[in-house]
């Protein structure tokens, strides 16, 4: 279940909470149904959980990874065109 806020543009504006009911369809979601909101599923902007919450160490440990992908591709591109360089100079 998962709780929205819905505004009707042709209705009097006011914000609308419904739960839309998903279901799992190959690699993609649908939407199944469509219920009453209920009391205890918040959605963010009114205090729910985040949508994804991450920890600052994953962050990270994803940034120190890409800097190292990149220092080693960094190296190799570097070893190459010393190898080129000195079969080119023989």
């Amino acid at each position: 279940a998962v709780p929205v806020k819905l505004t009707d543009r042709a209705d009097d504006k006011k914000p609308k909470q419904a739960v839309l009911v998903l279901q799992r369809n190959g690699d993609s979601w649908r939407v199944a149904a469509s219920q009453p909101a209920s009391a205890d599923l918040r959605v963010p902007s009114d205090g729910g959980p985040e949508v994804s919450e991450a920890p600052f160490t994953l962050y990270a440990v994803a940034l120190l990874f890409g800097v190292g992908v990149a220092a080693t591709a960094s190296a190799l591109v570097r070893a190459a065109g010393r190898e080129n360089e000195a079969l080119l100079s023989a």
